[in-house]
């Protein structure tokens, strides 16, 4: 089983007064192509930027991969794909599933009356 991640961020909390990024929410997501099972974990990181370091980065000037990659110093990357990992293993291993055995027709539309 292959998972394939993709890491996002949800949202930023920025200090107004130097714009420096003081928390970042994140979602790590993976999906076994194989079953298009998913799972996620979410999570929320602290950080204390220094505006007077040459490598900081204001608010208005920060990327998407700027922000992950502060994200990934500051968690454990294997663990965090590891628990989403074994989401999908768990899907995966899952032998139940929904529906109703009659109703294999696809629905027809229906129109309004006036």
């Amino acid at each position: 089983m292959t998972i394939e991640y993709t890491w996002k961020v949800q949202d930023v909390k920025y200090d107004t007064s130097n714009g420096g990024i003081i928390e970042i929410r994140w979602r790590c997501q993976g999906i076994d192509p194989a079953t298009n099972n998913a799972g996620s974990l979410i999570g929320k990181t602290t950080h204390s930027p220094d505006p007077t370091d040459p490598s900081f980065i204001a608010y208005e000037d920060v990327t998407e991969e700027n922000a992950i990659s502060w994200v990934k110093a500051v968690v454990d990357v294997a663990e965090t794909e590891q628990g989403v990992a074994a989401q999908v293993q768990k899907k995966n291993a899952d032998i139940t599933s929904n529906g109703l055995p009659w109703d294999t027709e696809e629905e027809e539309e229906e129109e309004e009356l006036p």
